[in-house]
């Protein structure tokens, strides 16, 4: 039997094997107040959980769950400033709790990094960010089992923002790097580990202060730029990197060849950078592919046919690239998030 994939983003349900089967699981607004989910959904096998930066009582954000069906949306936490505000990664798990981190909020209002169980309890701040130690954190968290490694946006020595690690009881916190603008400047995506290292990227630092790629071990050693952008090559790199084990692969939002972002893959030791794909209309590509087996799924919130954004697929060689879906206002529109895979039966 033919193994059937769905793909879900906030509010969004499409069949890879039928694209005309596209539904909307909700219309958020219409129900609860949830508004600009920017971040990822995460899957249990059960419900699908998210956040959105704006809404709940205060505006000041939300988590959320909901069947893949699009039944039983719960609201499991509203932010109320003290306990973070303005949301805007995705939530990791680990079976029992899930984290994730707010832009603004906490102590300082820089931003906060907590844990909550998935039926909406225990909820607890881990980490109010204080400035030194990072703030405005962007991006999602990962985990090695132990410790939640991260990034943020600003905060540091200089001010660029920060990678940092801590336990997921919210002790043994430390400061792995801070960014100088050489090395990388204000990341807004996740890390990605291969095992041994971490990989990231910026949207403004490196050689040419276009965005650059960079490695880092687990303890805070051996940073390496690994690849800067030019500018022809792409530049502004968004999102996250991912991986099929041999190359990374990411998204630049800025020029390329033709002008309008592109597809890139590399080699984790920094050779063999090539753009797979160059966007030939206006297209601002955003967040982070996904891929099953050769191909590559992703998202970009403009698209020069509606100006509303669109999905797309291509494979990991640069051919086959395809929009199964174009977005419009009556089913959405500009998405920034990432595509998440489910295997139904």
């Amino acid at each position: 039997m033919m193994k059937k994939l769905k793909l879900f983003i906030l509010a969004v349900l499409i069949s890879n094997t039928a694209y005309s089967q596209y539904s909307k699981l909700q219309n958020f607004a219409a129900k609860i107040k949830v508004d600009y989910p920017y971040g990822d959904l995460l899957f249990d096998g059960t419900f699908l959980y998210g956040m959105s930066s704006v809404g709940g009582a205060d505006g000041l954000g939300l988590i959320f769950r909901v069947k893949p069906d699009g039944s039983e949306l719960k609201i499991l936490l509203e932010f109320t400033g003290d306990n973070g505000s303005f949301p805007n990664g995705g939530l990791i798990s680990d079976g029992t709790f899930l984290y994730g981190m707010t832009r603004r909020g906490g102590r300082k209002e820089m931003g906060v990094i907590f844990k909550i169980k998935t039926d909406g309890t225990g909820y607890l701040t881990l980490l109010s960010f204080t400035g030194i130690n990072g703030s405005n954190p962007q991006g999602s968290l990962i985990s090695d089992g132990s410790f939640l490694y991260g990034m943020t946006y600003d905060g540091g020595k200089s001010d660029f923002g920060v990678i940092f690690k801590i336990k997921r009881n919210g002790t043994g916190f430390l400061k792995l790097l801070d960014f100088t603008g050489e090395n990388g400047t204000n990341p807004t995506g996740s890390l990605l580990s291969d095992g041994t290292f971490l990989y990231g990227m910026t949207p403004v630092g490196g050689l040419n202060a276009l965005g650059n790629i960079f490695r880092i071990l687990p303890d805070g050693t051996e940073f390496t730029d690994i690849y800067d952008f030019s500018g022809l090559d792409g530049s502004h790199p968004t999102g996250t990197l991912i991986t099929d084990n041999t190359f990374l692969y990411g998204m630049a939002s800025e020029d390329g060849t033709i002008g309008y972002g592109a597809v890139f893959k590399i080699l984790p030791d920094g050779s063999e950078y090539e753009q797979i794909y160059d966007f030939e209309s206006p297209s601002d590509p955003r967040g982070t592919l996904i891929a099953e087996g050769t191909t590559l799924y992703g998202m970009i919130p403009i698209d020069g046919t509606n100006g509303r954004g669109t999905l797309f697929k291509i494979k990991t060689n640069g051919t086959g690239f395809f929009k199964p879906v174009k977005l419009a206002g009556g089913i959405g529109a500009s998405p920034y998030g990432s595509l998440l895979f489910t295997n139904p039966e």
